[in-house]
């Protein structure tokens, strides 16, 4: 068994990589080819806005066990990890 303090440490370390993968790809992405030299903060934060809500709604999707529509398959997580 791990120890609390090492899993809480580990699970921080895991949330800031997370957000910083999420935050990188459309600032990076505005930043030098949508936008161009002058730059424009508000399609910036309208991405990343936008990549940190889809990302939790995929994750939501992911957690949840949803049937799906005209099958007998399960979209989602089959087993609750905690």
């Amino acid at each position: 068994p791990i120890p609390i303090f090492l899993a809480i440490l580990m699970g921080l370390q895991h949330c800031f990589a997370m957000v910083g993968g999420l935050i990188t790809p459309p600032l990076v992405i505005f930043r030098f080819t949508v936008c161009g030299f002058p730059f424009c903060p508000p399609l910036e934060q309208y991405a990343i806005s936008a990549s940190l809500i889809m990302s939790g709604i995929c994750s939501l999707i992911n957690v949840a066990k949803m049937k799906v529509p005209f099958s007998d398959k399960i979209f989602g997580r089959d087993m609750y990890i905690g």
